[in-house]
């Protein structure tokens, strides 16, 4: 993390996510869903690595919607907001 922003959503190598992902289950009635927001602000590997871990967590993707927004970054202008439904 490169500022204290950053540091309050830094999740290292999507521990806390994949955490949520397996235990979900355990706290949600049979017929409930998930709905998880994500960015793709750490790249594309990331996004496939978490959606490999909904599938290992054996969550359906219902839907995933996706939002493209603007930035306050230098570097990168946009990135894409993703909601995933889950069930």
């Amino acid at each position: 993390p490169k500022s204290r922003a950053e540091l309050a959503t830094y999740d290292r190598k999507q521990e806390t996510v994949i955490r949520f992902l397996t235990q979900v289950r355990n706290y949600i009635k049979t017929d409930g869903y998930i709905i998880l927001g994500y960015s793709n602000h750490s790249g594309k590997r990331a996004l496939k690595r978490l959606e490999r871990n909904m599938q290992k967590a054996d969550l359906e993707i219902i839907k995933c919607l996706k939002k493209r927004v603007q930035t306050r970054q230098k570097k990168r202008k946009r990135e894409n907001i993703m909601v995933y439904i889950l069930h």
